[in-house]
């Protein structure tokens, strides 16, 4: 095992970093038996130089990936809501964040919501504008859980909560 030729490292990054972990594997496994008898120790020092040589490929290889841009088109950053749920669609996922008490937990079952609605989350219709004001001021008090909106609040308070989602 003692051999010094140098190996073919492949350019797939997860097959690449599967061989690395191997070489860091083979070398605990050869310092311990090597503590115990110096025999193993030229084996231990090929797998040393085997085990730099694989990592230095691997960040090579990830030094080649970081220099792409990345692609974010149709990614969305989901975060999990105070009971640890995390939203199944980008629908309940927008009604939360930061600070929310389980926003992406039915409240009625305390499971992870599916949709919206049993994420308790207020649908703003398009042309809500448009619609009467008795209808405006309801939805205003759906999405701000007062009962007391006057209808001069109710488009602030529906705009505000539309800015706020996006």
């Amino acid at each position: 095992m003692t051999e010094n030729t140098k190996r073919e490292l492949p350019d797939d990054i997860l097959e690449a970093e599967g061989i690395a972990r191997a070489d860091e594997s083979k070398v605990e496994i050869l310092r311990g038996m090597a503590g115990q008898n110096n025999a193993y120790q030229d084996d231990l020092d090929t797998a040393v130089a085997n085990a730099k040589e694989s990592n230095d490929h691997v960040d090579k290889l990830r030094g080649d990936l970081d220099d792409r841009p990345a692609d974010l088109s149709g990614v969305t950053r989901l975060l999990s809501d105070s009971a640890g749920n995390f939203a199944p669609n980008i629908e309940v996922a927008t009604a939360g964040g930061i600070g929310v008490e389980a926003s992406n937990t039915n409240p009625a079952t305390g499971k992870p919501a599916q949709t919206a609605d049993e994420a308790g989350i207020v649908q703003i219709p398009d042309g809500w504008e448009s619609s009467h004001w008795r209808t405006r001021v309801a939805l205003a008090e759906r999405i701000s859980g007062r009962d007391d909106v006057k209808a001069e609040e109710a488009n602030d308070i529906i705009s505000a909560e539309r800015s706020r989602r996006g």
